[in-house]
């Protein structure tokens, strides 16, 4: 089944304004601030919300760059199917601009190292993310 770009980027900015729509109360810690901070938990529901839609099975990539001794280190986490990067939060750093990123790699991410790809829907890891994302999830949907 060959992916549709456009349909991926409609449902990622429908799942973003869903999310910011939310009553912060309703969603984790993690998304108080949202962006910033909560680029982990996003792509793992975006993920789910994804293969729901039948938009295809995407890959969850966590990577880090920069250097603990000057201060620039971070991390960030995005969806992934090949070679196509869907990210909802990319924009919490000042170096990238666009709230709703979906598309080949770009520099900005490849200047990232990557740690080995993970399931992208939350449902298919531990009890806990299933349970605190499963309730997430349920909020963020209202918004749908």
């Amino acid at each position: 089944m060959a992916i549709n770009i456009d349909r991926i980027r409609l449902l990622s900015l429908k799942f973003r304004n869903a999310i910011e729509s939310c009553d912060r109360l309703a969603l984790p810690i993690a998304f108080a601030d949202f962006p910033r901070g909560s680029c982990g938990d996003s792509a793992l529901l975006l993920g789910a919300f994804l293969k729901d839609e039948g938009a295809g099975k995407f890959d969850y990539i966590c990577g880090e760059r920069g250097d603990h001794r000057d201060n620039t280190w971070t991390s960030h986490a995005w969806c992934q199917n090949g070679k196509l990067i869907v990210d909802i939060t990319a924009d919490q750093f000042a170096d990238f601009s666009e709230p709703v990123f979906v598309g080949n790699p770009s520099p900005w991410h490849l200047g990232f190292e990557v740690d080995k790809p993970q399931s992208s829907d939350f449902r298919e890891w531990d009890s806990h993310t299933v349970s605190n994302l499963g309730r997430c999830y349920r909020a963020i949907r209202k918004n749908l």
